[in-house]
Parts: structure tokens; C-alpha cells; sequence
């Protein structure tokens, strides 16, 4: 790959990085009469990895398949950069060159939902903060790769990912891949496979708290998945309105 197609790439991973700050996702777009059609349809294809997991895991499979119409359509946008890279490119996003170049184009995001909760030099130093701390989050997550790489479980180097360094049907990094990633059929987990991303889910947000009685239990278990209040609020609305 050409040095100026490298850094160009980097460049966007570490843009869409850290000024993610500013931008309030709107989560209702995924609330649509085709999203309930189609979350009811995967429902009963995956009827069997649904049945296993409401009884294994005790969650809801409403939620569980609401969850990945959100995450990725059902697998259809899963992103396109090496699941590697983005984590080489994230670690540079701390080099004093790259650092300035995100604070070069701050100006430009005037447009963005939250910039007018900030002044410029005050906006500087949230862009200069996450730069370091998203480069050392990364550092973690190339251990992870590694780990994934040595203990043979698939090869990440031939794996995309999103910008955000997040792979397959449920956008798991790599430290909640070894953490919580479970098969109902597998030794090695494949969240390329639907079963597999529906069973890592369920575990996931049962080791994360989730109680089917329970509407803060469920609330705070995907917090923890998707850090915004409105990500959950969307999902329980979604697997609230299906049949």
C-alpha cells in the first residue's frame, strides 16, 4: 500500500475516532416498520439459537435480535478496515504528527450535533485527551489480537472490522471476544456465524447483569455493550413492539 493511501487511511480511523465526542447518534432512525419485518424474520430463521438461549442465558431473544439489527443489519454492515490496523492506526492517533493533524481540522467540525457545547480551545483539549487515551485503549486491544492470533481461534489479520476496531454480526473488540464470546455448536467461537453472534450476545449481556423482570437491569446490561442510554432505549422499544 502506498505511504500516502497508509496514512490517509489512519487518518480517518483516528477522525471518526476521536471526534465521535460531538456527534449524537440518532438511534430512533433504526425504529422502522422494515426493522420490526425484518427482526421478526430472523426470529424464526434462527428460531432453534433462540430457543437455546432464552433457556441458557434467560434473555429476552426480542432484544438479543433487536440488538443486532442495530449493531450491523443482521451482518450487512460489519465495516471494511483491517481488524489489526485499526488499532495500529488508533496508537499512532497519540504521535504529536497526528495529534496536530485532528486539532487542524477541528475547525471544521463547527457543523457536528455538540460543538456548540464547546469552545475551541476547550474542544482542543477533549481532542488532544482522547488521542492518548484511545491510542492506549488500543494497546490492549493488539494484546487481545495477539492472544486471538497465538491461540490459533482465527486468524485476525484477515478479519475486517469497523472503524471502531469492532468484527462480525455483534461488533465485538477483542477483549470482550475472549471475554464473553461463547458457541452453542463450536470450540472456537465465529462471530461471523449467526448463532454464534446471537449466543455471545446473550452471554454478554447476562454476565453484564440482564434480568428479564428487571427494566433497569436490562438498561444498565446494554449500557454496557453501547455506552449511550439511547442505543438501549431503542432496542428495548424495538423488542417491545414485536409480536
Amino acid at each position: 500500500t502506498p505511504k500516502s493511501n497508509w496514512e490517509a487511511s489512519a487518518k480517518k480511523i483516528i477522525e471518526s475516532n476521536v471526534f465521535g465526542f460531538l456527534l449524537r447518534p440518532n438511534y430512533n432512525a433504526h425504529d422502522t416498520p422494515d426493522a420490526r419485518k425484518k427482526i421478526n424474520i430472523y426470529l424464526r430463521k434462527h428460531k432453534g439459537s433462540f430457543e437455546y438461549v432464552k433457556k441458557r442465558y434467560e434473555v429476552d431473544p426480542k432484544a438479543i435480535a433487536s440488538l443486532l439489527w442495530v449493531e450491523t443489519r443482521f451482518g450487512k454492515n460489519m465495516g471494511s478496515f483491517d481488524l489489526p490496523f485499526v488499532y495500529y492506526a488508533l496508537v499512532l492517533g497519540a504521535h504529536p504528527v497526528f495529534a496536530k493533524a485532528m486539532l487542524a481540522v477541528l475547525p471544521s467540525k463547527s457543523h457536528l450535533d455538540r460543538m456548540k457545547e464547546y469552545t475551541i480551545p476547550m474542544a482542543e483539549v477533549k481532542v488532544y485527551e482522547r488521542c492518548k487515551s484511545k491510542a492506549l485503549w488500543s494497546l490492549e486491544q493488539l494484546k487481545g489480537v495477539q492472544e486471538i492470533k497465538e491461540r490459533g481461534i482465527f486468524n485476525p489479520f484477515k478479519t475486517r472490522a469497523s472503524f471502531a476496531g469492532a468484527f462480525g454480526i455483534a461488533q465485538f473488540i477483542p477483549s470482550t471476544y475472549l471475554k464473553y464470546s461463547r458457541s452453542e455448536f463450536r470450540a472456537k467461537s465465529n462471530l461471523f456465524k449467526d448463532s454464534d453472534a446471537i449466543t455471545s450476545v446473550a452471554n454478554y449481556l447476562k454476565e453484564s447483569g440482564w434480568a428479564e423482570n428487571n427494566q433497569e437491569a436490562k438498561s444498565t446490561a446494554l449500557y454496557s455493550y453501547n455506552h449511550s442510554k439511547d442505543y438501549g432505549a431503542v432496542i428495548l422499544k424495538l423488542a417491545s413492539e414485536l409480536p
